[in-house]
């Protein structure tokens, strides 16, 4: 793959038949950006080579990273419990542009007029915008000019670390995952509507894209779980319910799981159970 290299902890694995298991902090260099890269990763402590596993590809929100996502042990007790493998990236930066979307993000708003709020913007503000007037309160984030190798990265960072597993691990090409909150949900959306043809199903919590920008119609082979929490300020419901509706329409699989209780950061977690039994129950529609 152009600008990935293998890590150390790779390229030992090419002579080991049996990788390492449980947590990991990794690190692999990538090339195009010209810089080593963490990563974290766990793998199931009974695992076996001889067989394929699962794989959910977890995206961070902005202010956080791969450590942060793991910090609390509910991650690697969910892949543990389900025998699946997982695997956080960190993309470029500490706002890794929303994981290359090219979608605007679209904010909770109490006094939301889907005529003015849910519209596309005019051609000169297809950037990275806030309170734009005649907006209302809303914030659509995209990436602006000065930012778009970092976009790209970013993309290609989640794309190198699913490789890099790939050639380390036994993984099962109908049975990977995307799971993110907030930005992250973001990035799942965008990659999943970019790489549909990856992904078994995927699980944004608490962030969603302008339904407008959308392309449900990629999603009609990719089910989709919508994690939304009762407390999160954040993300429009609004616009959440939009795209479920918008992808069911299209013949898809789409539903809402409302999280009592959660807010913007703990939502994600306080799901893991019902987001990892989703994918267990699904695996890649086309296989070819």
């Amino acid at each position: 793959m152009t600008g990935l290299l293998s890590s150390s902890a790779v390229q030992a694995a090419v002579e080991n038949t049996s990788p390492p298991t449980g947590e990991q902090a990794r690190q692999y260099h990538f090339d195009s950006a010209n810089m080593d890269q963490d990563y974290r990763i766990y793998v199931p402590k009974n695992y076996d080579p001889a067989k394929r596993y699962p794989l959910v590809i977890d995206l961070h929100g902005v202010n956080a990273n791969p450590d942060t996502d793991f910090k609390g042990g509910e991650l690697a007790n969910a892949a543990q419990k389900y025998g699946f493998i997982v695997v956080a990236p960190k993309g470029i930066g500490e706002d890794p542009m929303f994981w290359g979307s090219i979608y605007p993000f679209k904010l909770a708003d109490p006094d939301i007029d889907p005529a003015r709020d849910m519209r596309p913007l005019p051609a000169d503000q297809q950037y990275y915008a806030k309170d734009i007037p005649g907006l209302s309160s809303v914030m659509f984030a995209m990436s602006a000019p000065e930012a778009e190798q970092k976009r790209l990265w970013s993309e290609q960072d989640a794309l190198n670390v699913l490789a890099l597993t790939q050639r380390e691990y036994n993984i099962d090409p109908d049975r990977i995952y995307l799971l993110g909150n907030s930005a992250g949900a973001g990035g799942v959306l965008y990659l999943a509507a970019k790489y549909a043809d990856k992904w078994a199903a995927i699980a944004p919590v608490n962030g969603v894209v302008a339904p407008w920008s959308y392309p449900v119609s990629r999603l009609e082979d990719v089910p989709l779980l919508f994690v939304h929490g009762s407390e999160d300020k954040i993300a429009s419901s609004q616009a959440i319910q939009a795209i479920i509706d918008g992808v069911n329409a299209q013949g898809g699989e789409a539903r809402l799981l409302r999280v009592a209780g959660g807010k913007h950061a703990d939502t994600w977690y306080m799901a893991l159970d019902d987001i990892f039994s989703f994918f267990a129950q699904h695996k890649r529609a086309d296989n070819s």
